[in-house]
């Protein structure tokens, strides 16, 4: 019961996610690529208001679209042999949660501007990661209807518009009149066209991050997708920072081209893929090395076994993706992004295909890799692009002593057998594996910038322990 649940709602979720750039006709890609603009002078002309209006009427006009397309949509998805049931179940929750998601999407893209990620970050993903699984639980010990599921999330993405709202407002964000004569016609085509790029690019980055929690729903069954939903979240775990950097570095990198200064977006490529390198591995190595005591210590050990093999690909692929650094954000907020717009196609096809092909016959270890093969390539054209259009690249001579390193540890710790209960058994594995990486960076400076704030947290502690001693005399 617990797959099923979980499978359903990560479906619904990934349909808003498909969806939503799509209805909103890119209007969420605006907010970080004119913010520079919009803040020439005093205040930011309105910035704001003009992105809620323009997300207003796109709503409308796609809901007018659909209304006269709907039943091709059926007919599309019935030709590719998926199962509508679930689809046409789920079709106004779907209708209600693509504004809600569409405006928090909006709304925390335009904070990001003001250099905040942290808290935007908890009232978003960290609330909802929290949030899903009680949800679950909830629907599992029969405490609430399944039915109900996707009218609570509404509820709960409705809060979170509120307290994005308010927290915007501390930052003195909320910034409503317009300067109607700052929007000339050049400035307007500008726009719409880079919103159009971001329809085109969002929706083919949806379809490629998307698209095999939907392709397993419908060409296998709930609990299927319960199952690589759970194998995501293992591999999620490795982006969190990934999303951190991208945040902060998004808006840096947006005004940095702005400003023709490419020796300063070279310099985030670089340090960005660095110590995404080195932190994404480790989290691998703990995820991968620990995954055999997790699977023993979950609520369902038999069917959690399933799960090696597409927790191993998809963490591979997360691993990979952290190697590109910031190529998404320089080729997105750059002249380059109607190439983006090429890779990002080429991307949703070839996840698309692949999917198509692999998981009838492997199941979800065909979607899995899948997104490992996906990833793979477009990482590699982006790459391929960027060097010889502005004659950029992420790696350095660390690169390679880093993935040595951890290569090697993997397989040290890998093959460590310890004779303890599962739950002590991670608990030792992960902090040797930390430890040994702590020490072997700090001898070496592979990652310089991880190497100086673990010294700060030191001396945080120690000034704190000295200070309680000191006032325990």
């Amino acid at each position: 019961m617990a797959f099923d649940a979980y499978g359903e709602i990560r479906f619904v979720l990934s349909m808003v996610a498909f969806l939503y750039p799509l209805l909103t006709l890119g209007i969420t890609s605006l907010p970080v690529r004119f913010f520079p603009d919009f803040s020439q002078g005093e205040g930011r002309n309105g910035f704001l208001s003009i992105l809620l209006i323009a997300f207003s009427c796109a709503l409308i006009l796609s809901g007018i679209g659909v209304y006269f397309f709907l039943e091709y949509f059926w007919g599309f998805l019935n030709w590719m042999n998926f199962d509508i049931t679930l689809f046409q179940k789920n079709k106004s929750i779907i209708a209600f949660l693509l504004v809600v998601v569409g405006l928090s999407d909006l709304l925390k893209r335009y904070i990001s501007n003001f250099g905040r990620i942290v808290i935007p970050e908890i009232i978003t993903n960290t609330l909802l990661k929290f949030f899903l699984p009680l949800l679950v639980l909830a629907i599992s010990l029969q405490v609430i209807s399944p039915n109900s599921f996707g009218w609570i999330l509404i509820a709960v993405y409705a809060l979170m518009n509120v307290l994005l709202i308010i927290y915007l407002g501390t930052l003195g964000g909320l910034e409503w009149k317009v300067n109607w004569k700052f929007l000339t016609r050049t400035r307007t085509k500008e726009i719409g066209g880079y919103a159009l790029y971001g329809l085109i690019g969002s929706l083919g980055s949806v379809i490629a991050f998307n698209i095999d929690a939907i392709m397993v729903t419908g060409m296998k069954d709930t609990f299927a997708n319960g199952q690589y939903t759970n194998a995501l979240n293992f591999a999620g775990f490795l982006s969190v920072p990934q999303v951190a950097i991208a945040a902060i570095s998004g808006p840096i990198i947006s005004k940095a081209v702005f400003g023709n200064r490419w020796d300063e977006v070279s310099d985030i490529y670089k340090k960005s893929s660095l110590n995404l390198t080195f932190i994404g591995g480790t989290g691998f190595i703990l995820i991968l090395t620990n995954l055999a005591d997790l699977f023993l210590i979950s609520s369902n050990p038999k069917d959690m076994q399933a799960l090696w093999w597409p927790v191993c690909f998809l963490g591979l692929a997360k691993v990979i993706d952290m190697m590109g650094g910031t190529n998404r954000e320089i080729m997105g907020y750059s002249h380059l992004y109607k190439y983006n717009l090429g890779i990002v196609l080429i991307l949703a096809v070839s996840n698309g295909f692949a999917n198509y092909y692999l998981i009838p016959i492997y199941g979800i270890n065909g979607a899995a890799v899948a997104t490992l093969i996906s990833l793979t390539l477009v990482n590699l054209i982006r790459g391929v692009f960027l060097y010889f259009s502005v004659g950029i690249q992420p790696f350095k001579k660390q690169h390679f002593f880093v993935i040595l390193v951890l290569a090697l540890l993997f397989l040290i710790i890998f093959n460590l057998r310890l004779p303890f209960w599962p739950f002590f058994n991670i608990i030792v594995r992960s902090g040797l594996t930390v430890l040994v990486i702590i020490g072997i960076n700090h001898r070496f400076n592979m990652s310089p910038l991880i190497k100086s704030g673990v010294i700060d947290m030191i001396e945080v502690v120690r000034s704190r322990w000295n200070k309680s001693l000191k006032e325990g005399e």
